[in-house]
Order: structure tokens, then C-alpha cells, then sequence
């Protein structure tokens, strides 16, 4: 073990870590749980293994949100806390903990350049992640495989990975959702370790957390690869006007319920004791949808799916 004292940088909150292909490290300090700060910034570290002695200063990026304009806004505004970062292909990419009252389940995707400077951050995306409450869907963490085809998000209870995205796209490829099980953790960091296993880490609580988890992607869908799973769940065409056509094939898979969301979280078509093995079609009279971005979900045996569609009459 290494320590390196940093010596121009003070930890105010920093709440994820990350690091690019050279091996520089980048530190998140943009914890902001009242959603009024003003000095968020984000710490270079160079790869240690160059640093000569135990301390280093590090490079600064300061930035903030391109949509805050009050510090703190009001509660029904107050996605501007972070927890969650990676880098990949030369830029940052920030995901907020969403703490707005009442809870509107999105995470918003900000997009920084990864060298020094002082930016205001690019708003990109928006991902849903449910309905319930910050504890079970507001992101904690965010991490990228290696080869930069699957990008995955966690809260304390719950993932979502990400795959057949083309380039930063990553909210409009495949969907697959995951529940952490057992006993809940505050659940703080998650790094891939190759394309199909992730190690976690939660936070120690009196008698609880305080360990280091791995899960292994390749076995949510039993001996098939994840891949092959998501790219069997079809919604078509998208976006999409008056019928909407959703298929799903996988062998021995049992489909239990259909449901879509539009973008507040609320259920606008829903079929349910579906009851069909291996295979599955229905269309949807999408006629009296409003234009906007909906949610179509699939509960199966083998796990909740999700994706995205876009309805434009």
C-alpha cells in the first residue's frame, strides 16, 4: 500500500474516484447533499507511479451545472447532489443522486472535459429510475467496462446495466435491472474488473456493510450471455406513432407482466398474468399516448428489462 498526500486539494465531500487509460486519477469532489454549493471541482491525481516521494499536487477542474440558477433550488429541483463518475474516451461522465421532494426518479448524465479548466458542464441525459424513494433509486455509483460497451449505475438497492449503446449513448441501448438482494447497505463504489464481473463496496453502519462484493454478470440470465438476452427484447419502430410492437424471445424464460411508463412515472398501459414461456408478441394502440419519452417494462423469470421509447404522433 501507497499513500500520497495531495497538497493543494481539501476533501469538502468527494464521493467517487475514477481513473483514464494513462492510469491519472480523477476525484470527485461534488458531494452536495443541500444542493448549494458553489465550488464543486474535480481533482487530478497523475498516475503514482510516476510520482517520485509521498505527496503530489494535483490539477483542478471547476465547474458547475448548466441548470442550477439557485443555491439551494427549490426541493422539487434538487438533483445537483453527485455520487457517481467515470471517465471514458477523454471526457468525464457525471451522474446526480437525485433528491428532489417529491421524488421524481431521474438521474441527469453531465459530461465534462477530463482536462484541467473551468467548465460549465454539458447536460446530456436523463435516465428513470423508478418511482419509489432516494434510498432505493438515487445513483450511488457509476463505472464502465474496460471496452467500453457496458456501463452500469447503482443505488443501495439496486443496478442497472447498460449494453448496445453506440459511443456515450448509453441510455439508448439495453436496459437490464437488478436487485442487490439481502440485507440493505449503503452501497457507495462499483468498478468492472472485465466485461462481466463488477466488484462493490457499501459503507460499514453500526453492524452492517463495510464489505467489498463482486457479482458476475454472465450468470443474471442464466448460462447465456446478457448480450444475446437484451438484444431479444425488441420494441419497435422507435420512436414510435400509433402501434407500438413489442417482442421478446429467450428459451426457457417465463413472461409475467408488460408495463409502460411515461416520463412523471406514471402507468400508462399495463398487462399483466401474461403467463407464456420462450416466446412473446403483442402490439400496443399507442394512439392516445402524448408525445414524449415512455418506459416499456418486461418482468420475466429471468429479471426486469427495460427500454426506452419515444412517441411522436
Amino acid at each position: 500500500m501507497r499513500a500520497l498526500y495531495i497538497t493543494n486539494a481539501v476533501n469538502t465531500d468527494w464521493e467517487e474516484v475514477c481513473k483514464d487509460d494513462n492510469g491519472d486519477f480523477y476525484i470527485g469532489d461534488f458531494g452536495n447533499n443541500l444542493n448549494n454549493r458553489t465550488d464543486l471541482k474535480i481533482v487530478i491525481v497523475p498516475n503514482p507511479s510516476v510520482i517520485i516521494g509521498d505527496s503530489v499536487a494535483a490539477q483542478i477542474i471547476n465547474f458547475s451545472y448548466p441548470d442550477q440558477v439557485a443555491f439551494p433550488p427549490h426541493d422539487s429541483l434538487k438533483n445537483f447532489d453527485m455520487e457517481a463518475m467515470f471517465w471514458f474516451n477523454d471526457s468525464l461522465y457525471l451522474f446526480s443522486k437525485n433528491r428532489t421532494v417529491p421524488y421524481n426518479g431521474y438521474t441527469k448524465m453531465y459530461k465534462l472535459p477530463s482536462q484541467p479548466g473551468s467548465y460549465v458542464a454539458q447536460l446530456t441525459d436523463s435516465f428513470f429510475t423508478g418511482v419509489g424513494n432516494l434510498i432505493n433509486n438515487s445513483i450511488t455509483s457509476a463505472t464502465i467496462s474496460s471496452t467500453g460497451d457496458k456501463m452500469l449505475l447503482i443505488s443501495n438497492t439496486q443496478g442497472w446495466l447498460f449494453s448496445g449503446f453506440a459511443g456515450d449513448n448509453f441510455f439508448n441501448g439495453n436496459v437490464f435491472d437488478f436487485s442487490f438482494g439481502g440485507t440493505q447497505t449503503q452501497k457507495e463504489g462499483a468498478a468492472f474488473i472485465n466485461n462481466g464481473e463488477v466488484y462493490f463496496t457499501d459503507e460499514r453502519l453500526f453492524s452492517t456493510g463495510g464489505n467489498l462484493y463482486g457479482y458476475d454478470f454472465s450468470t443474471v440470465v442464466g448460462s447465456e450471455h446478457l448480450s444475446q438476452t437484451m438484444n431479444e427484447f425488441k420494441v419497435s419502430p422507435n420512436p414510435t406513432g400509433n402501434t407500438l410492437r413489442i417482442s421478446f424471445r429467450f428459451p426457457f424464460t417465463k413472461i409475467s407482466a408488460l408495463k409502460i411508463l411515461n416520463s412523471k412515472g406514471e402507468e400508462v398501459f399495463k398487462l399483466g398474468n401474461i403467463d407464456m414461456n420462450d416466446a412473446f408478441f403483442y402490439e400496443v394502440n399507442s394512439r392516445s399516448f402524448l408525445n414524449g419519452v415512455y418506459f416499456v417494462q418486461l418482468f420475466t423469470s429471468k429479471g426486469y428489462f427495460l427500454k426506452r421509447l419515444t412517441v411522436i404522433h
